[in-house]
């Protein structure tokens, strides 16, 4: 076969896929972002596309300088797997068009940004809606690091970003579901483990040949139930019910995935943990004087009742329950790790103040404000914070809305999601005022520091 004209069309075309590539990059840089990480990402890519065009021109001067047709047949596939990196870059370029866009919220991305900025302080996150019914997180920096990719450009080249520079997703379809997005927790516990490196630190030393599974497998299925930990620590038993409406809809709970232990398994990781962060006691505690307490402290025994009784049975039964039962002093050790590595800033912090924001959701007010011994709004700016809200809202929603019985009607299912999506919108709308508040505190913070450094 002569190589030489299918090497000449594939460059052609994939120089000018780069030069299009590169209009659209140009049109993405000139947008405003309400945040530092997705300049930071175009500009991580427009170093990528410089590099890989230089590659390819590169490559052109090679096959003009030699007519050996076995020169020409090596360089084909070289080219065909550039140009097949070239056409991942799209996908890459996807989460920054995602995130301007007006399909995703910034009531939800921006705090959760601000908060896996606080939780690892040198990450970059983009957060952004996907056509995939899924929560994701994908580290890009380490993905570039691959052989594959690597191997066109510099490795210098991605040492001027931060290692941690994530991509989280959540589903497109589920973006106005605010209470849905605690699992986003989850896909911060992946980031925090990475930064971390908790991982290697808590993974006991396990004869994993014994359980009949890879060591990689192992520490794939220990970081699930880890990241579940620290979603814990973030968001407390608003992850719990999140992960139970998103995760019991579409995943059988006895049944793993080739990623993601068994979802029983995980209920019951959860169950520990909140009852090892004190959450179980709060709703204990306040049982005997507020509804909204009872009501959440019976819902979360009957699912730790159900979980337990359901584990009983699948332990001796599968291989994930094998796993699970052998990784129970590692899972312990965890917990304490999480505890001790998350500042206690950033951890959920119950406190009686959570029925003010319920009583406000009672009165159709955005739950973003504590009330004063009048049972007044405070006139401050104290900021809710994003925990706090979406459990006052899960609060809510377990005590009004969550009933034993079956739907009767079409009416009371339209009634029932009316009621979610009017709680919905107050708790988006208390998420964007904690997060304006937060701006505004941290802009009179900057503020202040200029005036003291002038004053000096």
């Amino acid at each position: 076969m002569e190589w030489g004209p299918s090497v000449q069309r594939l460059i052609n075309h994939t120089l000018e896929r780069s030069w299009q590539f590169q209009e659209r990059l140009e049109e993405l840089k000139s947008v405003p972002y309400l945040s530092k990480a997705p300049p930071r990402f175009l500009e991580l890519v427009g170093g990528l596309l410089l590099s890989i065009r230089e590659t390819l021109i590169d490559y052109n001067r090679i096959f003009s300088e030699t007519t050996e047709n076995e020169v020409h047949e090596a360089l084909f596939h070289r080219i065909q797997s550039l140009s097949s990196v070239l056409a991942e870059f799209y996908f890459l370029l996807s989460s920054v068009e995602f995130s301007r866009t007006i399909r995703n919220p910034a009531s939800i991305s921006l705090p959760m940004e601000s908060l896996a900025n606080q939780v690892a302080p040198d990450s970059l996150v983009i957060i952004y809606p996907s056509y995939v019914c899924n929560y994701s997180y994908f580290n890009v920096v380490e993905h570039l690091r691959d052989r594959r990719y690597s191997q066109f450009f510099s490795p210098q080249l991605l040492d001027k970003y931060p290692k941690y520079f994530a991509v989280i997703t959540f589903p497109d379809i589920l973006k106005n579901n605010i209470l849905s997005h605690a699992n986003i927790g989850h896909e911060l516990g992946h980031l925090f483990i990475d930064y971390k490196d908790i991982t290697s630190e808590a993974l006991e030393e396990i004869h994993e040949f014994k359980l009949e599974i890879s060591r990689r497998d192992l520490e794939r299925f220990f970081e699930e139930y880890v990241a579940d930990i620290v979603s814990v620590c973030l968001f407390g038993p608003a992850s719990f019910f999140a992960l139970a409406e998103f995760g019991g809809s579409v995943i059988r709970f006895e049944q793993p995935t080739y990623t993601h232990p068994p979802l029983v398994f995980r209920f019951k990781n959860i169950v520990d943990t909140l009852r090892e962060y004190g959450h179980e006691d709060f709703f204990k505690k306040n049982k005997n004087t507020s509804p909204a307490a009872r009501k959440l402290h019976s819902a979360l025994e009957l699912w730790k009742n159900s979980a337990e009784e359901l584990c009983q049975k699948t332990y001796k039964l599968t291989k994930a329950g094998n796993i699970f039962t052998a990784l129970q002093v590692s899972l312990e050790k965890a917990r304490q790790l999480v505890g001790q590595k998350v500042h206690s800033d950033h951890q959920l912090q119950l406190q009686d103040n959570i029925f003010d924001c319920v009583n406000l959701i009672e009165e159709g007010i955005p739950p973003s404000s504590y009330l004063n011994q009048q049972g007044l709004m405070k006139n401050s700016c104290e900021q809710v914070k994003l925990g706090t809200i979406l459990n006052a809202a899960w609060l809510y929603r377990v005590w009004k809305f969550e009933k034993k019985r079956k739907f009767g009607s079409a009416d009371e299912v339209r009634e029932y999601m009316e009621n979610l999506s009017h709680l919905s919108r107050l708790t988006q709308k208390a998420v964007e005022q904690s997060e304006t508040i937060a701006r505004y505190r941290k802009a009179k913070k900057t503020d202040k520091k200029k005036e003291e450094g002038g004053d000096s």
